[in-house]
């Protein structure tokens, strides 16, 4: 193990920690007029954005850069690793499903998905395009 990936792991994460309170934060204050129910806009909000910056990372600097470990560690795994959140997903599709709000439930887990990859691919390709 490389001290240096480590701490770069370390740092991204939590400074995308951090991104995560606060766009967490936010939604709370501004996407609170939205009578949404208990739709988790702001796991949401972060994973699609993540996955977006994920597609922008892998077409762009993760290729122009496969050797550098520390920059792809800090970035992917630390920063875009500690802002969105897979764990809160889940417990938040599980609460829906336990307390029975199937419907919303499917949609949630199926638009997070699609809407998931959807953005990673408009990111990588985005990149493509500019390079």
């Amino acid at each position: 193990m490389s001290w240096a990936v480590a701490l770069a792991v370390a740092v991204g994460g939590a400074l995308g920690a951090l991104g995560r309170y606060v766009v967490n934060v936010l939604a709370e204050r501004v996407l609170s007029f939205l009578s949404l129910g208990q739709l988790p806009l702001a796991t949401f909000t972060v994973n699609i954005a993540g996955s977006f910056l994920m597609g922008l990372l892998a077409g762009g600097l993760l290729l122009r850069f496969p050797s550098n470990e520390v920059l792809r560690a800090f970035l992917a795994t630390g920063l875009l690793g500690g802002f969105t959140t897979f764990s809160a997903f889940s417990l938040e599709l599980g609460e829906m499903v336990t307390q029975r709000h199937y419907g919303m439930a499917l949609g949630y887990g199926s638009a997070s998905v699609v809407l998931g990859l959807c953005a990673f691919l408009l990111g990588m390709s985005l990149v493509r395009v500019w390079a």
